[in-house]
C-alpha cells in the first residue's frame, strides 16, 4: 500500500524543484513529472501498452485497468479559471473556447482508448496541470459535457494533498471516489423478484414419507458407516482408490491429473501415488518404518474431499493393518478443533491426551516421571539437596518435585524422552497423523508443516501430515516448505460416482441382513422397506443414468462429501415426488431419475424459492451492475478462463490482470468483473490459490469442473431457469412489470417464456459478440426444454416473434 506522508514529501519535492519550464519533449516530461506524481501515489502501471486504436499512455491499476492517463509535454497548455485553484468544473463550458483545442483533443484520445478498453476514469496532463474526467459513463452524460476535476499546478498538487489523494490514489480511483465525487458511480442492480416475495425463501413441506425418508437417509448414508462395529467393513467395501478420471467430467483426463502433477524445481524427491496398480504404495509401507530414521515427515497431498482422513483410517486399518497392529498410531484432527489454539501447544497436548486415554499410558504419571528421569535424579540425590532425605524427608521430596517440575518445563523434550521409552518397553513404533490442516488458512498450514518436521526431527517417530497441493507447490517454492525435502505422495480424489455406488450398495447390504444387527449398531429399532426401496432404485441410476452421474461428478467438483450430499439431500427433498418413485420402483423395478429432480432438490434445498447463499447452485445471470450485458458476464468470464487455462492441455491459473484486460475490451466494468470473480470463487465456479484466500482482489483463478458444467448445462434447462428468475434483476421496466410469482406449472413455463425472451432481448441489445461464450446457443436449448415440458405436460406456450 502507498503511504501517505512519503507521497506528501515526494509532490512537495517536485512543488518545490520542478518550475514550469516549456523545454521537456513529452519523453522528458513524462519522465521528470508523471512517472514521479503516479509512483508516489503508488500506482502501479503499465506505458505504451497496445489498443486497436493506438498505444496508451499509462494504464493504472493491477488487476485490472481503473484509469487511462495521457500525458501531453508541458509545453501543450491546458487553459483553466485562474480562480480554481483546486475543484471541479463543468467540462461543457471549459471547452466552449476555441483557445482549448489542446484540452478538447487531449480529453478525446483518452476517452477513444477509455472506451477501447472498457475503463470510466481517464487523467490528462502536461506533467503540471491534470484534469480527471468520466471517459465513459451510463447515466445519458456526454462524457465532455460532465464535470472535471481540475489541478491547475504541482503546487496545487501539494496544496490540496489530502483531497486529491483521496480521489486519485489507487483507494480512491478503485472505490469510484472519482466517479462520486463527478457525480456518477458504479449503480448497483436494481433488487430483484425474490425482495418482493413476502415468504421469501420460503419452507417446503413434507409429507410424512418425505420427512422420514429425509432423517433415515442421514441415518444409513452418513451415520451407520461411521459406526465403530462397521468400521473395518466399511473401509473395506466402501473406499474407492480410483483417480477422478471420469468420462463424464467436462474437465479434461490431462487436466484433471496436472492438478497434482506441477513440476517442483528444488530438488525435492518426485512425488508418488499412494496406490499403484497392485494396491498400496509399497514404498509407502516401507516410509512408515524408515521416516522414523530419516527425521522427516512423509506429505499426502489431496485436494479438499479427496477423502485423505478416510485414506488414512484404511492405511491405519485394512491396507497396513499388519504394520500398525504392532505400533502406537495417534491421529491429531485439526479440523474441527484447536481453532482458538497455539497449534504446536496444542498438539503437544492432545499427543499426551491420546497416548493415555488409548494406550493408557500417563507419561507425567510420578512412576512414569521416575523412570525416564532415572539418571537426572540420580543426580539430584548425589547433589547438595539429597542430603536432606535422611534428616527432612518433606524438604528433600519438595525439592525433588521442583526439580522434575524443571525438568517438564521442556514439554518437547519430556514428550520426545516418554516416546522413547514407550518404544523401548512396548516394542512398538510409533507413528502420528496430522490431519484437516488444509481446511485452515495458509499460515496455518505452513505452521502445522514445520510442527511436523519438528516432531519427525526431535521425536522417535513417523509423522504424516496431509495438506492441498497448491498451498504444498506454493511453499515449496516460497514458504515453510521450501527449506526441506519431504517423502510426498499424491492421494488422487476417487469418482464420485463410484464412491456413492460402493456406500450405497453397503448400507442396502445392510439392510439385507439381520435387523437386530443393524438395531444393536444404531441402539435403537429401525425398519424402512421405502427407503430400502428408494435407495435400491438410487443405486440402480448410479450404475447405468449417465446424464445422473455426469451431473454429480461435475457439480462435486472432485469433493466426495459434497457428492454425498447431494444423494443425502435428495432422498425425502420436498421437491421431489417421493411416493411416486417408490410405488413405481415397487411395481417395476426400474425409474430412471431425470436430471430436473436432483437439479430442483438442490437448487431449493428446504426452501420453496431459490436462495443463492443456501444453494449448491450458482446463479450465472445475476447482475453486478444496472449495466444489462452484465446477464452475461459469468459465462463470459468462465469461458475466457476456461480458453486460457487449458492451453497446452493444463490446468493453469489465469492472471486477473488478463480477464480485467479481455472483458473491459468487451465493455463490461471493472468493478462488475471484480464482483464476478468473487462470486464465481464463492459458488466454485473458480478456484483461487490459497495464498488469496479471504482476498477478493483475486491474482489468479482457474476454471472448475462446476464452473463448466454451470456454464455449458444449465443455462439451457427449463428447471435452471425457473429457479433463477426470481434472484435475477430484471433491468427493462415493461418486462419488470410482467414477471411475477408463479404457481402452476403453467404460470411458471408462461414465466419462463417471458424471462427467457427479456435475456435474449438483452444479448441483443448489449451489441456483445460471441467470442469467449454466446448466449445464442443457450437460448436455443432452453427454447426447446421449455418447449418439451409444455408438450409433455400438454401445456401451450407462446413465443414472440
Amino acid at each position: 500500500m502507498p503511504d501517505y506522508d512519503e507521497a506528501f514529501w515526494e509532490i512537495e519535492g517536485l512543488a518545490s524543484g520542478n518550475p514550469a519550464v516549456g523545454v521537456r519533449n513529452e519523453a522528458q516530461t513524462r519522465l521528470d513529472l508523471v512517472d514521479k506524481v503516479l509512483k508516489a501515489f503508488g500506482w502501479e502501471f503499465t506505458v505504451e501498452e497496445r489498443t486497436e486504436e493506438g498505444y496508451t499512455d499509462y494504464r493504472l491499476g493491477s488487476p485490472g485497468t481503473v484509469a487511462v492517463v495521457e500525458a501531453k509535454r508541458e509545453s501543450i497548455g491546458f487553459t483553466l479559471p485562474e480562480d480554481i485553484s483546486y475543484g471541479t468544473a463543468s467540462l461543457k463550458a471549459l471547452l466552449a473556447a476555441n483557445s482549448n483545442n489542446a484540452l478538447k483533443d487531449t480529453l478525446r484520445q483518452c476517452m477513444t482508448y477509455c472506451a477501447d478498453l472498457g475503463v470510466s476514469q481517464g487523467i490528462v496532463t502536461n506533467g503540471h496541470q491534470w484534469v480527471a474526467f468520466l471517459a465513459t459513463r451510463s447515466d445519458s452524460v456526454r462524457p465532455l459535457e460532465g464535470r472535471a476535476l481540475l489541478i491547475p499546478s504541482l503546487e496545487s498538487l501539494r496544496d490540496n494533498f489530502t483531497q486529491a489523494w483521496n480521489l486519485l490514489s489507487p483507494h480512491g480511483l478503485t472505490t469510484m471516489s472519482l466517479s462520486r465525487a463527478l457525480k456518477e458511480q458504479h449503480v448497483p442492480a436494481p433488487l430483484p423478484l425474490s425482495v418482493r416475495l413476502s415468504n421469501y425463501p420460503g419452507t417446503k413441506s413434507r409429507n410424512n414419507l418425505q420427512s422420514s425418508l429425509q432423517i433415515l437417509g442421514q441415518v444409513f448414508l452418513e451415520d451407520v458407516p461411521s459406526r465403530p462395529q462397521l468400521r473395518d467393513r466399511f473401509l473395506t467395501e466402501c473406499y474407492a482408490t480410483s483417480g477422478a478420471l471420469s468420462q463424464y467430467s467436462e474437465l479434461s483426463r490431462a487436466v484433471l491429473k496436472s492438478q497434482l502433477d506441477q513440476p517442483l524445481t528444488n530438488g525435492s524427491m518426485p512425488e508418488e501415488s499412494v496406490y499403484g496398480k497392485k494396491g498400496l504404495n509399497e514404498n509407502l509401507t516401507g516410509d512408515i518404518v524408515s521416516a522414523a530414521m530419516s527425521n522427516k515427515p512423509i506429505v499426502l497431498l489431496g485436494d479438499v474431499g479427496a477423502e485423505k482422513s478416510t485414506f488414512i483410517q484404511r492405511l491405519i486399518n485394512v491396507d497396513a493393518k499388519e504394520l500398525f497392529s504392532t505400533a502406537i498410531s495417534i491421529y491429531v484432527d485439526y479440523g474441527n478443533q484447536a481453532t482458538m489454539a497455539e497449534l504446536k501447544t496444542w498438539t503437544t497436548q492432545e499427543v499426551q491426551r491420546q497416548i493415555k486415554n488409548d494406550y493408557g499410558i500417563d507419561i507425567n504419571s510420578r512412576a512414569f516421571l521416575d523412570d525416564i528421569f532415572r539418571a537426572e535424579l540420580k543426580e539430584f540425590d548425589s547433589g547438595i539437596y539429597g542430603s536432606l532425605k535422611a534428616v527432612d524427608l518433606a524438604s528433600y521430596t519438595m525439592k525433588r518435585v521442583e526439580f522434575i517440575a524443571g525438568l517438564l518445563d521442556d514439554v518437547s523434550d519430556h514428550i520426545a524422552r516418554a516416546l522413547q521409552r514407550i518404544k523401548t518397553s512396548h516394542r512398538k513404533q510409533v507413528v502420528i497423523f496430522l490431519d484437516n490442516i488444509d481446511q485452515r488458512s495458509k499460515e496455518d498450514q505452513n505452521s502445522v508443516f514445520l510442527i511436523s518436521n519438528e516432531l519427525a526431527a526431535q521425536w522417535p517417530v513417523t509423522v504424516f501430515v496431509t495438506l492441498r497441493p497448491e498451498t504444498y507447490y506454493d511453499s515449496m517454492r516460497h514458504g515453510a516448505v521450501s527449506g526441506y525435502h519431504p517423502r510426498v505422495f499424491k492421494i488422487m480424489p476417487p469418482r464420485s460416482d463410484v464412491v456413492i455406488q460402493k456406500r450405497l450398495d453397503f448400507v442396502l447390504d445392510l439392510m439385507d441382513g439381520d435387523d437386530q444387527e443393524i438395531n444393536e449398531i444404531l441402539g435403537y429399532n429401525i425398519q424402512s422397506k421405502s427407503l430400502q426401496l428408494f435407495l435400491e432404485m438410487l443405486s440402480w441410476n448410479m450404475a447405468d443414468n449417465h446424464s445422473l452421474k455426469t451431473f454429480i461428478d461435475n457439480m462435486a467438483g472432485g469433493n466426495m462429501r459434497r457428492a454425498l450430499g447431494f444423494i443425502t439431500r435428495f432422498v425425502g427433498s420436498g421437491h421431489v415426488d417421493t411416493g411416486k418413485i417408490v410405488d413405481i420402483w415397487r411395481t417395476t423395478q426400474g425409474y430412471w431419475i431425470p436430471e430436473h429432480e436432483l437439479l430442483r432438490a438442490l437448487l431449493h434445498g428446504d426452501g420453496i424459492y431459490y436462495e443463492p447463499d443456501s444453494s449448491d447452485i450458482a446463479n450465472v445471470y445475476k447482475c453486478a451492475s444496472k449495466d444489462i450485458k452484465d446477464h452475461f458476464l459469468m459465462c463470459k468470464l468462465i469461458a475466457f478462463v476456461e480458453r486460457s487455462s487449458g492451453e497446452g492441455g493444463g490446468l493453469k491459473f489465469v492472471a486477473a490482470e488478463d480477464i480485467y484486460q479481455a472483458l473491459q475490451h468487451q465493455g463490461f466494468s471493472g468493478p462488475s468483473i471484480q464482483e464476478t470473480l468473487r462470486r464465481g470463487v464463492k459458488h466454485r465456479l473458480l478456484d483461487e490459490p490459497m495464498n488469496s484466500r479471504n482476498d477478493e482482489n483475486f491474482e489468479r483463478v482457474r476454471v472448475t469442473s462446476v464452473g463448466l458444467y454451470t456454464k455449458n448445462r444449465l443455462p439451457g434447462l427449463f428447471s435452471y431457469l425457473d429457479a433463477m428468475v426470481v434472484d435475477t434483476p430484471i433491468l427493462d421496466e415493461t418486462f419488470y412489470q410482467e414477471i411475477d410469482d408463479a404457481f402452476s406449472l403453467a404460470q411458471r413455463l408462461h414465466r419462463a417464456v417471458r424471462f427467457t425472451t427479456y435475456l435474449n432481448t438483452a444479448w441483443n441489445s448489449s451489441a456483445l459478440d460471441n467470442e469467449y461464450w454466446s448466449w445464442t446457443t443457450a437460448y436455443q436449448s432452453l427454447r426447446s426444454d421449455i418447449n418439451r415440458v409444455a408438450e409433455i405436460n400438454k401445456i401451450s406456450v407462446s413465443w414472440d416473434t
